[in-house]
């Protein structure tokens, strides 16, 4: 969760943590976090729990919950690469096998500068 963009600028190193409920249990449940295009993922994640699997791509995190887990979180590591405005696609949940279970988070805009405001 990020509060504070007027001091986020090209460069910068920011921690994201995105938590996953699941409060009926479904299992197989695919996790995708799209990253704006301005971050880079550069480390692994700091901690994971929940998920039985966990794919970065360079433009997105793909996670997949553990059985019938009903909470999960993942804490990961971007860089931001360059300014501008973008949007920041809503992660989104679905059931593989019921896709009429699924959820997603809000999404935003976010403006970068290439200096902190």
């Amino acid at each position: 969760e990020l509060n504070d963009f007027d001091t986020v600028k090209v460069g910068d190193h920011l921690q994201i943590t995105l938590s996953v409920e699941n409060p009926d249990a479904a299992q197989h449940v695919a996790i995708t976090d799209a990253l704006p295009a301005t971050f880079e993922f550069i480390d692994p994640p700091q901690s994971a729990t929940g998920f039985g699997h966990v794919d970065f791509r360079d433009e997105r995190l793909d996670a997949f919950l553990s059985g019938s887990t009903k909470s999960a979180s993942i804490t990961y590591t971007v860089r931001v690469i360059a300014d501008g405005t973008y949007s920041w696609p809503p992660a989104v949940g679905v059931a593989m096998y019921r896709p009429e279970v699924s959820g997603q988070s809000a999404g935003s805009k976010l403006t970068i500068s290439s200096t902190a405001q």
